[in-house]
């Protein structure tokens, strides 16, 4: 029956969008500059120095030792969250609910992701790099549809 009126449908969405405090959330949170392939293609390794390193990219939020030399480590984090309350229209159609308290009468769905990331430059003893990597988790900052 519904699906046969798409405007009902959408009407019922826009409706359900203006319970007071709002059922649909959408969520994103990113800490750091997010450093990318092109942020770092100044980098030649055997030649570029820690210093020009610092230059472009800032400080690192982390010095490690190796056996080697030195490691850089450059951590950015996106986070991303989508929660709905299903049951928030509820007590519109069933007045008497409204005296259950909110936590009592909540279904929410939810899914997110979260996704640390790291950008790592290794240096020689004489602070040359040698290297540099991407640690990137594309996938876990997706938004998942049902997490079973």
């Amino acid at each position: 029956m519904f699906y046969q009126r798409p405007a009902i449908l959408v009407l019922l969405f826009l409706l359900f969008l203006c319970i007071p405090g709002c059922p649909i959330r959408w969520q994103r949170v990113t800490l750091n500059y997010s450093i990318k392939a092109d942020d770092v293609s100044f980098i030649v390794p055997g030649h570029t120095t820690f210093r020009e390193v610092l230059e472009k990219l800032g400080v690192p939020d982390q010095i490690k030792h190796s056996k080697i030399g030195p490691i850089t480590q450059y951590d950015f984090l996106d986070t991303k969250e989508f929660k709905v309350d299903l049951l928030s229209a509820l007590p519109l159609v069933v007045p008497a609910v409204a005296v259950v308290p909110g936590s009592y009468r909540q279904l929410e769905l939810q899914s997110g992701g979260i996704g640390p990331d790291h950008f790592r430059v290794f240096f020689d003893s004489n602070w040359i790099v040698q290297s540099y990597a991407f640690e990137i988790h594309p996938q876990a900052t997706e938004y998942m549809l049902w997490p079973f």
